[in-house]
């Protein structure tokens, strides 16, 4: 983090001392050439390698939250949690690394696709709308695409990976969660895992 400070300290302080005064010598436009693809190269780039990896690991096929999912009512099962929610807390910190330099199609369509990752930008997830669309993604008619952010990417994720409490967050009046807590235990437990994989 410190490298990544520094060089962007000194892009601005370049960049800063370019716009006031002009060139001062022929070596400067080489210079800044040099920087600009040190920090995509060094910096940029496998900021997104990373998180990308990350992502996979998290949720592939054979990634953490599958395992966990497949691991759920067997001995295995607190371990393959841990495991998706240490798979969880490295995406989000691959992911935060390259929210620094954010261009491209992550800002493109006003950028949804960076709000298919994290919701936050538009505010917080809406952990009732977490819990109706747990309980509506056990239809084949679901359609997650459809859903506000505030209900999808890495934090509705680490909502279903990490909170423990079992019931729902929902008023009475919601009727996707009105029998959620009368299922059994290991139901509750397989159909957030479900969401998981699907977000």
């Amino acid at each position: 983090m410190k490298k990544l400070m520094a060089v962007f300290t000194v892009l601005l302080l370049t960049l800063g001392i370019q716009g006031c005064g002009g060139s001062s010598s022929a070596t400067e436009p080489t210079e800044l050439k040099s920087l600009y693809e040190d920090l995509a190269d060094n910096v940029i780039l496998p900021n997104y390698r990373n998180a990308a990896s990350a992502a996979v690991a998290l949720s592939g096929n054979a990634g953490a939250i599958q395992q966990y999912c497949d691991a759920i009512g067997t001995p295995n099962e607190i371990t393959q949690r841990d495991l998706a929610r240490a798979a969880w807390k490295t995406t989000m910190i691959a992911w935060q690394r390259t929210e620094l330099h954010k261009f491209g199609p992550v800002l493109a369509n006003s950028e949804s696709l960076q709000n298919r990752i994290v919701s936050y930008v538009q505010g917080t997830i809406v952990t009732c709308s977490v819990d109706a669309s747990i309980v509506s993604a056990q239809s084949t008619s679901f359609n997650l695409a459809s859903k506000s952010s505030n209900q999808k990417g890495l934090g509705s994720i680490e909502y279903t990976l990490f909170n423990t409490d079992l019931t729902h967050t929902c008023p009475a009046q919601i009727t996707q969660t009105s029998d959620w807590v009368a299922r059994p235990e290991q139901e509750r437990k397989e159909w957030r895992c479900d969401f998981a994989r699907l977000v």
